[in-house]
């Protein structure tokens, strides 16, 4: 449940600063440089970073506990940061939650089943797990196209 609410945080940002933001057109650099923003959710500091990886997808990574677009921006950069073998993501010496997935945009706007990768700061888990956030125009489940 946390990597859910993390991710939807992360993608509703992602809406909130670019306009349209869910809305593909065939015209767009599929394989694009990051952008990042940073927001707050409930009074803590957060990153977001995307990147097109093609074929109408997006890669998001989103940081919680760390508004440093840099941290966002490297994980988003690696292929598979293999957060199941215990790598810990570190801000000022403090560990942050971050989840990694795939958008799609072409063929549906949801994120990618099986694409979610997260890695938590154990004293996160509560205050994310409180927190109440939906989709804001897609769906936090779909096929995985590869």
């Amino acid at each position: 449940m946390a990597a859910k609410t993390i991710a939807s945080a992360g993608v509703n940002e992602l809406i909130s600063q670019i306009p349209n933001y869910l809305d593909y057109t065939n015209n767009e650099n599929d394989e694009s440089d990051s952008t990042s923003f940073t927001f707050t959710l409930d009074g803590v500091p957060c990153a977001v970073s995307f990147r097109g990886i093609g074929a109408g997808e997006d890669r998001i990574t989103v940081i919680y506990g760390s508004n440093d677009v840099n941290i966002s921006s490297s994980i988003n950069s690696c292929y598979m940061p293999n957060f199941s073998k215990g790598v810990k993501m570190v801000s000022n010496g403090k560990q942050v939650t971050s989840v990694k997935m795939n958008l799609e945009r072409k063929r549906g706007k949801y994120i990618m089943d099986g694409s979610i990768e997260f890695t938590t700061n154990r004293n996160h888990t509560a205050s994310i797990n409180k927190l109440n956030i939906s989709p804001n125009g897609y769906s936090l489940s779909g096929p995985f196209i590869f």
